[in-house]
């Protein structure tokens, strides 16, 4: 990670909307330190990161200074400068506003946001960096349930934390109005706990299942046939289990959503300013084909709706990268714009021989616009892990098979053994093969060894460089060796390509979502086969249908991919791994 320190103009520093968890700032503190930077300037700098746009500095933490520096009517000020992707400018953000001895429990509630987003919605790895217990992270996401008006009041200490807790439960709709009279009526946490206890929810406005619902004590229709005074309509009075079926029914839509797409988050865990609806056209439109690419991205995926009468309404078709998002938008942009000014010059050289040509007839319709390059779409994790594997799995054949390679293999395993004193993995892999069945020391390997004969020791030698190219996981053995790697340098020193020995089987294709198994259909061309087929539109149709069906036909349709690699796979070997 490369880190500068420079002096730079205010005006180059941008602040990206929603990025700080901070949203009050107490006024006599903020005068305090606006007459301190005036006095003695701002003493530490701010950290910033090179705008994506490749225009001036994204401001990452420090923007209480910013705002000083400004009001103090500084026009420069020192930045400390580091390249930063924006999963990184999030986590430092969060470190920083985590470590403020002054933070509230709704800008705790932002910064736990902020971290899960780090962590790619790891709800452990977030409350790892936050340094919070797992029930302290999920009390404060739910905190974003509430309006922006409730978490203010809660910033600014005009309520406490146990008023916007039990806000969290009332609809988006009736929390401004409840919120005034709480604040104008001094009402307390408990009588507050009092009040919503004597609130019920319609049955009809449910998002989850309400059958077991029928004929409940808290069902005000089962009320009603039992005394003389109920409540009309069906309703429910026990919040508990309305809160508990609600996030039963999100949870259930989070795992129908996760088999479709690889990115899938609740809206207070990505907020709106973190995901962008994946448009071909428009302003943030990136064209069909970078679309199409789009989908096969750990990125690409669905937000899911977490707010009272909507919960558990899922949106497809979101990225949540919104700096490569808006790569590609500028991209298409420029191609469009490139597109159209060669069809203008031809409608141009058409007409020159005319005398006169009109404005009209010289603006020519929009040519179609053919995206020749795109970004290829950054795999999921287990897709990549899955693409190791088959690259450890060939180069394991190919060393097993050329005496070089073999001997290259068989002394370094040695040295590795000799140095870390791991000799038991190596004699523990060659007792069955030798009839060793009790614990042995090296010594009777070794006379086993000895005494075998050349197909025995052949077989353990190509059973244990086998073992060595291919393993689960990271594709790492020994602490400084890294498999996949190694693979990558043996396929290179082999001149070996993965074309012709790749194999597409179902265990490969099933680590792909829907979305990302319909985005390996067309790289491979399975699409257009599938059509010729089945018919025009039988893949649309296919893709528009549950994920099994799509695997199956992938796996079992009868398609050639011998001479097919995927772009993941030759990734791999490029990167040899590391990405």
């Amino acid at each position: 990670m490369t880190e500068t320190t420079e002096i730079t103009a205010l005006d180059r520093i941008r602040v990206r909307p929603g990025h700080n968890p901070r949203r009050f700032f107490d006024d006599q503190a903020m005068k305090e330190l606006v007459t301190s930077i005036r006095d003695n300037g701002l003493i530490q700098p701010i950290l910033v990161r090179p705008h994506p746009d490749g225009d001036g500095y994204e401001l990452v933490a420090g923007e209480r200074r910013f705002r000083a520096c400004r009001e103090a009517g500084l026009e420069s000020l020192p930045v400390l400068i580091r390249d930063l992707t924006l999963e990184e400018m999030t986590a430092a953000a969060v470190t920083e506003n985590n470590e403020r001895e002054d933070i509230s429990a709704a800008e705790e509630a932002r910064v736990a946001q902020r971290a899960l987003s780090a962590c790619d919605g790891s709800r452990a790895e977030a409350a790892r960096l936050l340094g919070w217990s797992s029930q302290k992270l999920a009390s404060r996401l739910a905190l974003l349930n509430t309006n922006e008006s409730v978490l203010q009041a809660l910033e600014q200490r005009r309520v406490p934390l146990g008023i916007a807790e039990l806000m969290a439960s009332v609809p988006p709709e009736s929390q401004d109005a409840t919120l005034e009279t709480i604040i104008a009526e001094g009402t307390t946490v408990d009588e507050f706990r009092a009040k919503l206890g004597s609130f019920t929810r319609e049955l009809v406005k449910a998002r989850f299942d309400t059958q077991n619902c029928v004929g409940c004590r808290f069902n005000s229709s089962t009320q009603k046939g039992l005394f003389d005074t109920a409540i009309d309509g069906d309703r429910c009075a026990n919040h508990a289990c309305w809160h508990d079926k609600t996030q039963q029914h999100i949870e259930a839509m989070r795992a129908q959503a996760a088999e479709e797409v690889p990115a899938v988050y609740l809206d207070t865990e990505k907020s709106a300013q973190e995901r962008t609806i994946l448009e071909v056209d428009g302003a943030q439109g990136v064209g069909s084909d970078q679309r199409e690419k789009c989908k096969g991205c750990k990125f690409y995926g669905a937000s899911i709706s977490t707010v009272s009468g909507k919960a558990g309404a899922t949106t497809y078709g979101v990225c949540f990268n919104l700096d490569c998002h808006g790569k590609m938008a500028r991209a298409f942009r420029k191609l469009q714009a490139k597109t159209q000014d060669s069809a203008q010059t031809e409608q141009g050289a058409a007409t020159a021989p005319a005398a006169t040509v009109t404005s009209d007839a010289s603006q020519a319709a929009p040519a179609a616009v053919t995206q020749k390059t795109s970004k290829v779409a950054e795999s999921p994790k287990r897709v990549i892990e899955a693409a190791k594997s088959a690259v450890t799995k060939v180069a394991a054949v190919e060393a097993a098979n050329r005496s070089d390679v073999t001997d290259a293999v068989s002394l370094f395993a040695l040295i590795q053994l000799a140095r870390d004193q791991h000799a038991s993995v190596a004699a523990d892999a060659a007792k069955k093969l030798l009839g060793i069945t009790a614990v042995a020391d090296g010594n009777e390997v070794l006379r086993r060894l000895l005494v075998a004969d050349e197909a025995t020791r052949s077989e353990i030698r190509q059973s244990l460089i086998s073992g060595l190219f291919h393993r689960e996981g990271n594709g790492e053995t020994w602490s400084s060796t890294n498999w996949v790697a190694a693979s990558c340098d043996v396929l290179a020193h082999a001149d070996v390509s993965m074309t012709g020995r790749f194999v597409l089987d179902r265990a490969f294709v099933d680590t792909h979502t829907k979305s990302g198994a319909a985005a390996l259909s067309r790289e491979a061309g399975f699409d257009t086969f599938y059509d010729e087929k089945e018919g025009e539109g039988a893949f649309a149709k296919l893709e528009k249908g549950k994920r099994e069906p799509l695997i199956d036909a992938l796996v079992d349709s009868g398609f050639d991919y011998s001479q097919f690699v995927p772009s993941v796979v030759s990734n791999v070997i490029k990167t040899k791994g590391r990405k």
